[in-house]
């Protein structure tokens, strides 16, 4: 099993570092291929290709290295902010469509 999360790290890693490139090239080209791979492959793409995740295991990692307790976020926090991660996307994408006009 630990093989298997050190090819996952290593692959969110390079997609990280990849996505980080090209978003500077040309970022309408980047922000379809994130939305069609997300459509097509789902958990997939969130557990192995998505940058968020990388840096979520990353900040996993480094809590659990210096022995950072995991706390329990009360559930309307949590429907709080899962609210507010869409209305973040709509914001980059349009700031970055408005910069093009």
């Amino acid at each position: 099993m630990k093989k298997i999360q050190d090819y996952r790290f290593i692959t969110q890693l390079l997609c990280t570092i990849l996505l980080s490139i090209s978003a500077f090239l040309n970022f309408k080209i980047v922000a379809l291929i994130i939305l069609v791979s997300t459509i097509l492959s789902g958990v997939f793409f969130c557990g192995w290709i998505c940058p968020f995740g990388f840096v979520q295991d990353t900040m996993d990692h480094i809590g659990t290295a210096f022995g950072i307790k995991k706390r329990k976020m009360s559930k309307s926090l949590h429907k709080f902010l899962r609210l507010i991660r869409y209305i973040l996307a709509a914001l980059v994408i349009l700031s970055k469509e408005m910069k093009n006009v």
